[in-house]
């Protein structure tokens, strides 16, 4: 380059040298000049030129992204400007300022790099353009109404303070021989099979949609973390989990690796919600391991293509017939007619007209003989526990409520009854409103009775969603804050990654600090014990008053079960 000007050089050098070692100057010689005994001659090499870290000429900052990039760059550079035009490492960065910069970057500017990337295009305009275009490079390869599911989504996530909440996040620990290439293309042969992965939702003009592209990048960066202690590498778990996604952006996932040792490795996956339920992580698992398998193997025995796309499910709701449609319409509005659709919580304060998305969780496991009773009474009562435990989260609702005699439900359901959407990825999970009529029950066995029948004849009329089941009942549009209390049992199996050659373990990074609703109640049952978690938000409760909720579920748990 002319004058010794030289970006990519100083990028490379500035990749594994401490920045202090990185020249200031460069030279460009067709050779260097040696004495008569063919040594290296010193004094005949020439003076450098100009330093190229200075910050005299090239352009000043334009746009409003331009000029974000600009401040936080001389923040990091503890410099007064830097050329819009000029290199990040010409202006004194070095690699770990570039670490922290891309950071930064992506916390504050939604902005996020790969530090490959950040080499080829490391000024602050060709940045700044990359931010601006609407979307990754690729066409739209399909483009669908939004979801009923993800319009409702699409203004909490834009509403809340930390829209991190809505992340999905897990840490994959693999121990043993890991090829990074054949996890890496496993990685994008299962963004590549699935039309969910490679979406995004956008909004213009008053209309919503669900664009699919025809290929977003798929990468696995990988940082060294060997020798880190146990905080420190859950730190950078966290770190991973918790960057938030804009919704109009693909891709709506994140992968990293970490290595912690010769053979011991750390893969986050994080996925955006609109993007992935907790069904389809059943999905991502199984077929992960196989696409894994078979790179590995050299079989070239993939899985066989979805035969429905999570666009298909799309198109199904949006072309509703209208006789289907009434009729549901009927049933919704006679199984609802006269009760209250939200629980009227007593709060601990007044409730402010918008939540700030502050949390907490409260998390605790019942543990002794209630797990057993739990699956020997609904044996008993022919249902299922997930019936046995709606019940008792009804009772103790209405309890709590001051004694309703009707409570209804927003019982999570994975809407995957039709055979046909077995194997789709995407977030078509939802709530099903469920009328749990406590006043008409004499016991416990009859209210679970009851709920049990209510409960399926719902999931039989879920076909209308869940935001038009709310308008035709009570005339309310709830594309905000609805349901503000939800109860789920987790009935998919937990989270297994039984890779080939490759000891692994599964474990969830849910986001702490923050709250989806007023109350998000999880119950996990299992044969030993039964995990049970409130997430609450904080403007309404304090944690002395959810600690209470918590020993009153678990007593009122134990009285309900029979003791055999």
């Amino acid at each position: 380059a002319a004058g010794g000007d030289r970006p990519d050089l100083r990028a490379a050098l500035s990749a594994v040298l401490p920045g202090h070692l990185v020249p200031r100057h460069l030279v460009h010689l067709d050779r260097l000049p040696v004495n008569t005994s063919g040594k290296l001659d010193r004094a005949a090499l020439p003076e450098p030129g100009p330093d190229l870290t200075a910050a005299d000429g090239g352009e000043e900052p334009a746009t409003p992204t331009e000029k974000a990039l600009h401040e936080l760059w001389c923040e990091e550079l503890d410099v007064p400007r830097v050329p819009v035009t000029r290199s990040f490492f010409e202006a004194g960065g070095h690699s770990l300022s570039a670490i922290r910069v891309l950071n930064r970057m992506a916390e504050q500017l939604d902005v996020e790099l790969s530090m490959a990337e950040f080499f080829l295009t490391p000024t602050i305009r060709a940045l700044a353009e990359r931010r601006e275009r609407p979307g990754p490079a690729g066409e739209v390869a399909d483009s669908v109404p939004l979801p009923s599911t993800l319009r409702r989504l699409w203004h909490r996530h834009h509403a809340h303070a930390r829209p991190a909440v809505y992340n999905i996040a897990h840490r994959v620990d693999l121990r043993g021989a890991l090829d990074r290439r054949h996890l890496a293309g496993a990685l994008g042969d299962l963004v590549g099979r699935h039309h969910a992965l490679r979406g995004r939702a956008s909004h213009h003009d008053g209309e919503y949609r669900f664009e699919v592209l025809a290929q977003v990048p798929v990468e696995l960066p990988l940082d060294d973390l060997t020798g880190s202690s146990d905080d420190a590498v859950e730190r950078w778990c966290r770190e991973q989990a918790t960057r938030p996604f804009a919704m109009d952006r693909a891709p709506l996932f994140r992968f990293r690796l970490a290595r912690l040792g010769p053979d011991h490795w750390v893969l986050v996956t994080v996925f955006h919600h609109a993007v992935c339920d907790g069904w389809s992580l059943g999905i991502v698992w199984r077929e992960l391991r196989e696409l894994y398998d078979a790179r590995q193997s050299g079989s070239g025995d993939s899985p066989a293509p979805p035969a429905v796309q999570f666009t298909d499910c799309a198109r199904r709701e949006h072309a509703l017939s209208g006789d289907r449609r009434a009729e549901l319409e009927e049933f919704w509005r006679t199984e609802l007619e006269g009760v209250p659709l939200r629980l009227p919580l007593p709060y601990d304060r007044p409730r402010p007209e918008r939540l700030s998305g502050a949390g907490a969780l409260h998390t605790w496991r019942v543990q002794g003989p209630v797990p057993g009773r739990l699956a020997e009474a609904a044996a008993a009562l022919g249902t299922t526990p997930y019936v046995v435990l709606a019940a008792t989260f009804a009772t103790w609702a209405g309890r709590l409520c001051g004694g309703l005699p009707d409570v209804v439900l927003a019982a999570s359901s994975a809407n995957r009854s039709a055979a046909e959407r077995a194997g789709v990825v995407g977030f078509l999970g939802d709530a099903v409103l469920v009328r749990a009529r406590l006043g008409a029950a004499g016991t416990f066995a009859d209210l679970v009775r009851q709920l049990g029948a209510t409960l399926f004849t719902a999931l039989d009329h879920q076909e209308l969603p869940l935001t038009e089941v709310v308008e035709v009942v009570s005339g309310e549009t709830v594309e905000n804050l609805f349901p503000t209390v939800l109860f789920s049992v987790v009935t998919t199996p937990p989270p297994h990654l039984p890779v080939h050659g490759l000891t692994t373990s599964v474990r969830a990074l849910p986001t702490s600090g923050a709250a989806r609703n007023e109350l998000y109640v999880v119950v996990v049952p299992g044969p030993e014990e039964l995990t049970v978690t409130f997430e609450y938000s904080t403007d309404l409760f304090d944690e002395a008053t959810v600690t209470a909720w918590a020993d009153d579920f678990t007593e009122l748990l134990e009285q309900v079960l029979p003791t055999p």
